[in-house]
C-alpha cells in the first residue's frame, strides 16, 4: 500500500490481490499477494552432499520458503560431504534433494558477504561496491568489468579482490 505494486500486480498478471484490516491494528489495512514462484533459485549454503541434501548452519532467513517455491534450485556450497554424513544426522539436513537441481562446489562463493562458521564479510570490498553502484554509471560499469567480466574465472575474481592469504 502506498506503492505501484498493486497497480502492476494486477496488470501484468491478472492475478487478484486482496485487501484486510490487519489482525494486529485495526486501524491498518493491508495487502494480500498471490504467492510468487522463482523460475530459478541461487543459493549459497555451507554443505551439500552430492544428491542435493543442503546444510544451513546458523541463523536461517528466507532461503528454505525461497527454495521450496521455485521451480528449479541451485545451490553453491563451501564443501561436499559425504551422503553418509548427512544419513548420520538427517536432523541436521535444512533442504532435503528433492527441491534442489543442481550443487556446486564453490569454496568462497558468498564474498564479499559471509559464510556462517567459513569466513566474515569483506568490509573493504562492500564498501567498494556500495560506492560504485551509488555512483552508478561509469563508476558501476568500471566496478563490473573489475570484478566481472574481465574475471574467466571465481578464482581469478578471488585474486583480484586480494586472494585467500588476505584472509
Amino acid at each position: 500500500i502506498g506503492t505501484d505494486i498493486l497497480a502492476r500486480q494486477s496488470s501484468s498478471t491478472g492475478k487478484k490481490f486482496e485487501m484486510m484490516t490487519n489482525p494486529w491494528d485495526p486501524n491498518d489495512r493491508v495487502a494480500l499477494l498471490p504467492a510468487i514462484t522463482p523460475d530459478v533459485s541461487i543459493v549459497h549454503v555451507q554443505k551439500a552432499d552430492e544428491q542435493g541434501n543442503l546444510i544451513i548452519e546458523g541463523f536461517l532467513t528466507h532461503e528454505p520458503e525461497m527454495i521450496r517455491a521455485s521451480k528449479a534450485v541451485i545451490a553453491s556450497c563451501e564443501e561436499i560431504v559425504p551422503g553418509d554424513e548427512i544419513r548420520k544426522f538427517p536432523e541436521h539436513t535444512t533442504i532435503p534433494y528433492v527441491y534442489v537441481h543442481a550443487v556446486v562446489p564453490q569454496p568462497w562463493g558468498a564474498h564479499p558477504t559471509s559464510v556462517y562458521r567459513y569466513y566474515q564479510h569483506d568490509a573493504d570490498h562492500l564498501r567498494e561496491y556500495q560506492k560504485a553502484a551509488r555512483e552508478g554509471g561509469p563508476a558501476f560499469e568500471a566496478y563490473l568489468e573489475k570484478y566481472v567480466f574481465s574475471c574467466p574465472s571465481f578464482d581469478d575474481y578471488l585474486e583480484k579482490v586480494g586472494g585467500l592469504k588476505k584472509y
